[in-house]
């Protein structure tokens, strides 16, 4: 019974989550910093390659 219910929530989850009522043009129109307090390493190469290939300001 247990498994059951572990496997319909496991279904249903994504199925709720995909019923929000925003669309990408519900965006606010403040802007947005990010701000790293450590130290940047290879982990982080994606933040610092869509800054440089202007990902962020082509979403906005």
């Amino acid at each position: 019974m247990r498994l059951v219910f572990s496997v319909l929530v496991a279904l249903l989850a994504p199925v709720a989550a995909g019923c929000g009522s925003t669309t990408g043009e519900d965006r606010p129109g403040a802007e947005a910093t990010l701000l790293l307090d450590f130290a940047p390493n290879a982990v982080h190469a994606g933040v610092y390659l869509a800054t440089e290939r202007g990902y962020d300001e082509a979403e906005g």
